[in-house]
């Protein structure tokens, strides 16, 4: 399984089962002293004793790579491998970095899920002096840790006065300064999830965003964040919403310009609602059936003798379509004449023809547009065959009023 890409795609990490266990490796494209029969990847060691380990992450320039390493003998204990030595050899502790845990170095149980891109900010889950399981942020060379652990940092829950809420990081931003995960708030599993700085601290992801102007939607429960963007200021992650468990990307902004606005996106009804103006088609596609199959369902010729081998119509339609809650109308008219002794049958028609149709969030789309349409029909004497040719071209507008959740409110796009 692999769990994370390099910035340039050269590196790979993650983790195979040997037989039964499972073991971190790297990839790194072009190497050649790596495994017997795929050079490229190499078997990444685990502390002392260990039974199994993986890697979970790698940093973006591809030497280090964090994630966890277990055994008989050692309980789980966050790692980082130095990867820069594996194709010339390098092994044990010039590979492998034992991160410890909030509990002090060496000891207590932690795991890490993220790196920065230089690879000196590792977060995960450690368990504190109390075995609380507590979201961290080490930092390499940083000496304002934990006692027993400096470089391993404490970040804390979403409510300091129960010293049995717990907590977990999932990602870090490229610097290694914004760091995002979950942490419980009550009895139970009931978890919010939040966003951390040296400047705010641990804040929930509703409370960032409400302070940055963003409103979430009163049954749009931010449970967790799994991910953030380089400059902190998008997350993704899971919500609890009124169909379950959905996923949601956030937005602030900090200044203004071009780039896109505040704002969070519930990504399966975002999608829903965009695919909705898909139907539009299938309404276009309805207003060219409409004059073919309802006012043109028959020949001319079929339509009864002439007066004067000439005629003129008028004619209309109107149609609805439940399925895609699509209304259409139409109006018509046109001249025939008759040619070649009655045999040949000539007519031509212009019309107009719209649409409307709801969309889901209070949205719509309308099309509206004109159309010629020409026949031709010929009856040889003395057969029963009626040779017909229709033609019809035409032209229609669309104008599309599109409602998607901004959290709270609804916003819209038109186009």
């Amino acid at each position: 399984a692999a769990r994370d890409v390099s910035g340039d795609g050269t590196v790979v990490v993650g983790s195979y089962i040997r037989p039964g266990m499972p073991r971190g490796f790297a990839w790194i494209r072009g190497a050649s002293t790596g495994e017997t029969g795929n050079e490229q990847m190499y078997q990444l060691t685990g502390l002392d004793d260990s039974n199994n380990w993986a890697a979970f992450a790698v940093s973006d320039n591809g030497r280090y790579a964090a994630g966890y390493s277990d055994g008989n003998a050692t309980t789980s204990r966050a790692v980082r491998w130095d990867l820069s030595g594996l194709e010339t050899g390098g092994s044990g502790a010039d590979i492998l970095l034992d991160l410890g845990s909030l509990a002090g170095a060496g000891i207590g149980t932690s795991t890490a899920n993220d790196i920065s891109a230089d690879g000196r900010v590792v977060v995960g889950s450690a368990d504190d002096a109390d075995g609380i399981s507590r979201a961290f942020r080490w930092v390499e060379g940083a000496t304002g840790g934990v006692s027993g652990n400096v470089e391993m940092h404490d970040l804390g829950t979403l409510v300091p006065s129960r010293s049995d809420a717990e907590s977990g990081a999932y990602a870090v931003s490229r610097d290694g300064a914004y760091v995002v995960g979950w942490s419980s708030v009550g009895d139970g599993e009931e978890q919010l999830a939040f966003r951390w700085s040296e400047e705010t601290g641990m804040e929930s992801m509703h409370d960032w965003l409400a302070r940055n102007g963003v409103a979430v939607a009163e049954e749009q429960v931010l449970t967790d964040a799994t991910a953030i963007s380089d400059d902190g200021l998008v997350v993704a992650g899971r919500m609890l919403s009124g169909t379950g468990s959905r996923a949601y990307i956030a937005r602030v902004t900090t200044d203004p310009g071009p780039q896109p606005g505040p704002g969070i996106m519930d990504v399966e009804e975002y999608h829903r609602s965009l695919f909705a103006t898909a139907e539009m088609a299938q309404a276009g596609e309805f207003l060219t059936w409409l004059p073919m199959n309802g006012a043109h369902h028959r020949p001319l010729m079929m339509q009864g003798s002439l007066s004067e081998n000439a005629c003129m119509w008028a004619t209309g339609d109107l149609a609805h379509h439940g399925g895609s809650n699509t209304g259409l109308g139409l109006a018509e008219v046109g001249a025939c004449v008759d040619l070649v002794g009655g045999n040949v049958r000539a007519g031509l028609g212009i019309g107009t023809s719209h649409s409307w149709q709801a969309l889901s969030l209070g949205g719509s789309s309308r099309l509206a547009g004109q159309y010629v349409v020409g026949e031709v029909d010929w009856q040889p004497d003395g057969t029963p065959l009626l040779l017909s040719l229709t033609g019809m071209l035409g032209g229609w507008k669309a104008d599309t009023h599109r409602g998607y959740s901004n959290g709270a409110v609804t916003a819209y796009s038109d186009g």
